[in-house]
């Protein structure tokens, strides 16, 4: 029963309403017999146990709506919303680092650390490349409970000891270089790698024969501190079979919780593409009557899709109102036979074909207030550049001006009978337009396949949605709770998804003003997100150094794939079928990742590329490597990669695939592909790659802003 529809019960007057407690008021507004009013006299908790217990339950009302039983228990207990946050988080951290402490005696810590060290070394040669993955998770959780139980001078000194045992080859380097910064025990409340360990288990796979033989070590000779740790914090994916070998392992490696479970990537995927629409060519009405038609030529070949690939999904199965043929308008009709034409002119780069490239810069910028996020539309007419000081600047590169909708006299002329987006447009006077809203630093922007739209997110953390037929903000969105670092249109419109700080993923719908699926499973920020060109599953990576695939449809995680060493901070997918994505880090190193060969991450993966495999050149310094955006040619046989440093690299994924299927990618010492590289490096003075992205007809596309 609808709450609103309940009959409000009449006091007899002010003063009686006056009288009355505000929470007996909260009562009878729905209708229900109120309690004594003495009920509600306050009573404070006396202990700071009390408050963190009682602060427990207010969050939890509170995450589940639950406003009215929230505002009564914030008079009775004195309590305010403000105080929450802090005592939860308080009692969070409290019960974690509970875990870790131990009467266990000082010396023991190193002593077992030691012994694992020395059972890893002993064991064969089949199995201490698996057994050498519990190292790192065992050294990092014998550092905090050493913290933990007050033996700082003995932390510091377990850390010089053994830390230098990692080399710099180590995935998980960085975040023992991380432990470092924390040396008591009030400081691991602030370390996020402590915040991501307390509801989590480090993630290892390894045989059951390697498990077993594991534990009857530990218990044989009474390790309590191994024990403790494997029990508490570790979890052991055992499967029966070959132990991996160092290569598989290292290529899985690196995840802020080590690797994804079996069971993590054993979901159906359906990643063929869609049919696209059938859209009757334009008939030339407008030719003089005594001038003779031209004979129509016979047609070549089409290159669009014209059926579903065999593993496509349903295309009911998520609405995509831009494959719908009866809705389309006359301008999506001319758009999409604008693409067709585009399609019959395409280049198809291949190993002999040169690549040209076109490099836009931003201009007159404050070199205080530079441009954080860049885009192109998908058929290079509009770019969009969001900036540090919240502008938003939109700019027409096609050659004509920007379209806008028709002042109110000329739309009062119109028949409203035959009022359609096509005929209330017109062409602008200028070819640029300033947008205002953003409070902060504008870290996304995207623009909708049929450029009626613009989604932005930034340090403000709102999602704003603009209209490109007016430039005014439609809508703003305030669902995320921190920064928001990437947006995203889907292929076909109607869907964008945005990411942040908050560790959340959220789809929007451009009529709705709340988010119609909300995902939670990474681990640190999330900082890019990208639909599948089929828009049926959202691809996002992070800071936890873990990719994951999301279903649209129930918002499901179906994929986790893991193997960066560094923060990721591209993704790109191939529209040429579907199937291989791209993924970048700031560490200037690319995977590139079959997602329909398997079901296992060292499967997956084809091939790992770096930005400083370069010949007879001085190699990049590691903060030059930041790979700052990743795209596949419009044919799906080039792979390219911009760096903040302004090189812009190119890879020939053709020949990769070819070399997989006979098992004969050429590699590296240390696994990453080599000489792959489909031409030298092209270079900027000084101006950092922003956005790549390849035409309709394959021409490079490159913007950044102009540095001195």
């Amino acid at each position: 029963m609808n709450m609103e529809e309940l009959p409000k019960p009449e006091l007899d007057s002010p003063e009686i309403k006056d009288e009355v407690p505000q929470a007996v008021q909260d009562v009878e507004e729905i209708g229900l017999e109120p309690p004594p009013a003495e009920e509600f006299s306050r009573k404070e908790p006396k202990t700071a146990k009390e408050k963190s217990e009682i602060a427990s339950i207010m969050k939890l009302l509170g995450d589940h709506g639950l406003t009215f039983a929230l505002g009564a228990l914030e008079r009775e207990t004195g309590i305010n919303k403000d105080e929450i946050k802090d005592l939860t988080v308080e009692t969070d951290v409290r019960q974690v680092l509970g875990q870790y402490e131990s009467k266990t005696d000082k010396d023991s810590y190193k002593e077992a650390f030691i012994a694992l060290q020395r059972f890893v070394d002993q064991s064969l040669d089949s199995t201490r490349a698996e057994l050498s993955q519990l190292l790192y998770p065992v050294f990092a959780h014998t550092y905090i409970k050493l913290l933990v139980n007050n033996y700082e001078s003995e932390a510091r000194n377990f850390y010089n000891e053994f830390a230098k045992g990692f080399g710099e080859d180590s995935p998980y380097i960085e975040d023992i270089r991380r432990l470092a910064t924390v040396t008591n025990k009030k400081q691991l409340a602030q370390n996020d790698v402590i915040t991501t360990f307390k509801v989590r288990h480090f993630i290892i796979r390894m045989t059951r024969d390697s498990l077993l033989s594991l534990k009857r070590h530990i218990n044989d000779r009474n390790i309590q501190v191994l024990i403790d740790i494997l029990e508490d914090h570790l979890f052991i994916d055992q499967f029966d079979g070959l132990p991996r070998t160092r290569e598989q392992i290292d290529a899985v490696s690196g995840g802020l919780l080590g690797e994804a479970k079996r069971d993590a990537n054993k979901s159906k995927i359906q990643l063929g593409l869609l049919r696209e629409p059938e859209v009757a060519e334009i008939e030339e009405d407008d030719l003089m009557e005594d001038e003779p038609k031209k004979k129509k030529k016979a047609r070549a070949p089409t290159l669009r899709k014209t059926k579903n690939d065999g593993n496509a999904p349903n295309p009911t199965r998520v609405p995509l109102l831009g494959l719908q043929e009866h809705l389309l308008t006359a301008g999506d009709k001319a758009d999409w036979l604008s693409y067709y034409k585009d399609l019959e002119h395409r280049v198809k780069l291949t190993g002999d074909q040169k690549l040209s490239a076109v490099f836009y810069s931003v201009l007159n910028a404050d070199p205080d207030c530079l441009p954080a996020s860049i885009t192109i539309s998908d058929d290079s007419t509009v770019l969009c550049a969001g900036f540090e000081d919240g502008c938003i600047r939109v700019n027409a590169i096609g050659g004509d001006n920007l379209r806008e909708m028709k002042s109110l006299p000329q739309l009062e002329m119109l028949d409203k009978d035959r009022l359609e987006l096509d005929n209330i447009l017109q062409v602008s006077e200028t070819p640029t337009r300033k947008l205002l809203g953003h409070t902060g630093a504008v870290y996304g922007v995207s623009i909708s396949p049929r450029k009626d739209f613009l989604a932005s997110g930034g340090e403000d953390g709102t999602v704003r949605l603009w209209s490109l037929f007016v430039y005014q903000c439609i809508i703003v969105h305030r669902g995320h709770l921190w920064p928001v670092w990437d947006v995203t249109f889907s292929p076909y419109g109607n869907y964008f998804c945005s990411v942040g700080m908050d560790r959340s993923v959220r789809v929007w719908v451009t009529d709705k003003e709340n988010p119609i699926r909300m995902m939670a499973g990474h681990y640190s920020d999330v900082t890019v997100c990208k639909f599948h060109p089929n828009g049926n599953y959202i691809a996002t990576g992070g800071e936890d150094r873990c990719i994951r695939l999301w279903d649209l449809l129930d918002g499901k995680c179906v994929r986790q794939l893991t193997g960066h060493r560094s923060s990721i901070s591209v993704l790109s997918w191939s529209t040429a079928c579907g199937k291989y994505l791209a993924t970048g880090d700031i560490g200037g190193h690319v995977r590139f990742w079959d997602l329909s060969k398997s079901t296992k991450s060292d499967e997956i993966l084809l091939a790992r590329f770096s930005v400083d495999e370069q010949k007879g050149t001085v190699k990049l310094p590691v903060q030059h490597q930041h790979i700052t955006s990743l795209t596949f040619s419009r044919c799906g046989s080039l792979l390219t990669a911009g760096t903040i440093k302004g090189e812009i690299i190119s890879w020939d994924v053709a020949r990769v695939l070819v070399d997989s299927e006979n098992e004969e990618v050429s590699t590296t010492a240390t696994g990453f592909a080599k000489n792959y590289r489909f031409h030298q490096p092209y270079r900027t003075k000084r101006s950092p790659i922003c956005f790549l992205q390849y035409s309709r007809r394959n021409v490079l596309l490159a913007a950044g802003p102009f540095s001195r």
